[in-house]
C-alpha cells in the first residue's frame, strides 16, 4: 500500500488546485473551509452551524417535524395542508375547522380592520368598527341561547320570537319625545304643555306609547300633524295617567293618534 505524505498538493504548475479526474475518497474527519459543488449525496447526517440557503428549490421533502424559529414567509403560491389550500396567494383561508384567538386577541376583516371578532375574557363580540352597517345575509338566521334552544329566527317571511318581548322605558326629560331613543315614553307634568315629535324614522312605519301623568294640569297641545278619531283630540282629566299611542307611515308628516285616558294611579 502507497502512502503520500505532504502539507500542501497543487497542480503541476503551482498555481491552483490539483484535479482529481476520478473522484477522491476521504475517510475520516474532513475539515473544508468552502465546498462548490454541481451535486451531492450524504447517506447520514448532514449538521450546518451557519446559514444554509436556497436557491431554486421547487420541493422540501421533510420526514419529521420542520421547525421555523422565526416565522415562515411565503412570497407567493400556496400554503396547503394534506394538499388543501389554507391560505392562497390572495392570503385568503380556507377549509379550516375552527380559529382560536386567546381572550383579548382579536380577528379583525377588512383593509381598514372594519369588523372585529373577539373575546374580552368574559363576553364575545362582533364590532363594526367603522360605524357602517354590519350585514347578515340569509334566509333563514336564527339566534340561539347557550343552551342552543332558539330564541330569534328572521326569514323571508318575516320574524318570530321564542320567549317575551320587552322595550326600554324613556323617560322625557323637555318636551320633545325623541323617537330615536324608544318607543316606551313617559312624562309628568305640572302644566300646560306642548309636545313635539323628534327624529322620526323615515322610509317605515313607526309607533310609539306615550304615558303621561298629569299633576297640575289637563292642558296639553300636540303637533298640528296628529289626526285624532273624528278629527278630535281625547278630553282627559287632571291628576290622572293618559296612555296615547301615535303610528306614522310617511316620517311624521301625519300621525294616527288614539287614547286611553283617565287612569287612577
Amino acid at each position: 500500500m502507497s502512502q503520500i505524505r505532504a502539507d500542501n498538493i497543487t497542480n503541476r504548475q503551482g498555481t491552483g488546485a490539483p484535479i482529481f479526474v476520478n473522484g477522491i475518497r476521504v475517510v475520516g474527519l474532513t475539515s473544508i473551509a468552502n465546498i462548490v459543488a454541481n451535486t451531492g449525496t450524504f447517506s447520514g447526517a448532514v449538521s450546518i452551524g451557519g446559514t444554509l440557503t436556497y436557491e431554486d428549490v421547487t420541493n422540501v421533502d421533510s420526514v419529521g417535524m420542520v421547525t421555523a424559529r422565526n416565522g415562515i414567509n411565503i412570497s407567493g403560491g400556496n400554503l396547503q395542508f394534506n394538499g388543501t389550500n389554507i391560505i392562497n396567494s390572495g392570503l385568503a383561508l380556507y377549509n379550516l375547522d375552527s380559529i382560536k384567538l386567546a381572550d383579548s386577541k382579536e380577528l379583525k376583516l377588512g383593509s381598514s380592520d372594519d369588523l372585529k371578532i373577539y373575546h374580552n375574557g368574559s363576553h364575545s363580540y362582533i364590532d363594526e368598527v367603522g360605524n357602517g352597517a354590519l350585514k347578515i345575509k340569509g334566509d333563514d338566521i336564527r339566534f340561539e341561547n347557550a343552551s342552543a334552544a332558539e330564541r330569534l329566527r328572521i326569514t323571508t317571511t318575516g320574524m318570530q320570537v321564542t320567549g317575551n318581548y320587552t322595550e326600554n322605558i324613556v323617560a322625557v326629560s323637555g318636551t320633545a319625545v325623541d323617537c330615536a331613543t324608544g318607543s316606551y315614553f313617559t312624562k309628568t307634568i305640572t302644566g300646560a304643555t306642548t309636545f313635539t315629535f323628534t327624529n322620526v324614522p323615515t322610509g317605515v312605519a313607526y309607533a310609539f306609547t306615550f304615558e303621561v301623568t298629569l299633576n297640575g294640569s289637563n292642558a296639553i297641545t300636540w303637533p298640528s300633524s296628529v289626526k285624532w278619531p273624528a278629527d278630535t283630540a281625547p278630553t282627559i282629566t287632571d291628576g290622572k295617567t293618559q296612555v296615547f299611542v301615535f303610528l306614522t307611515d310617511d316620517g311624521g308628516t301625519r300621525w294616527r293618534g288614539s287614547s286611553l285616558v283617565d287612569y287612577t294611579n
